[in-house]
């Protein structure tokens, strides 16, 4: 996890990042993992998959695709620019990443972080790893993957009351703004 700027929570002006154990596996990892359960009972597939298929063959909301990794704007996006970056290769760990799949996710984060500092004025942002937990097999499921979440606003009345984010712009405005950035390449 990584809180970049005050708005996003960061309590020291330098970036940096914190990894940290828990000795739960925290709601919102669980939730996701329980529906992509559910999805795999249903179908035979992993759900992060079939979304990478998806955006694959629409392209409206895809910013980047290289061998090894996809940039899109998630469908029903919870916050504008918020950004995900999904390897091709079915994982459920990030753990298990090759070497090459690390050269290739470090150059799709820069590029985001890049567009995030030069097109979006340097926004404060948090970033999270959805990883398999630890002990528990979830390899036909689960999916890793990495979000970004750029701030611009801030939880007002409704969403914390409700649980249900307003987003003010469309993925598919956003991932238009993104690819004509030059920055994606």
């Amino acid at each position: 996890m990584l809180n970049q700027g005050k708005e996003a929570g960061a309590s020291l002006e330098h970036s940096h990042s914190q990894i940290f154990a828990l000795p739960l596996n925290p709601p919102a990892l669980m939730k996701e993992i329980y529906g992509t359960k559910r999805y795999f009972d249903q179908t035979k597939r992993c759900a992060m998959c079939d979304i990478i298929n998806f955006e694959l063959s629409e392209k409206k909301r895809l910013i980047f695709e290289c061998s090894e990794f996809i940039i899109v704007q998630p469908y029903a996006s919870r916050n504008p620019f918020e950004t995900w970056i999904v390897p091709k290769r079915h994982c459920s760990n990030i753990e298990n990443i090759s070497s090459a799949e690390k050269d290739s996710f470090a150059h799709c984060l820069g590029m985001v972080v890049d567009f995030f500092y030069e097109e979006l004025s340097e926004p404060a942002f948090n970033y999270y790893i959805h990883t398999g937990p630890l002990q528990d097999n979830v390899g036909s499921h689960y999916h890793w993957h990495f979000e970004l979440i750029p701030k611009f606003s801030i939880k007002a009345g409704f969403e914390i009351a409700t649980g249900i984010d307003i987003c003010i712009t469309t993925p598919e405005f956003t991932a238009e703004f993104m690819n004509k950035s030059g920055i994606f390449k």
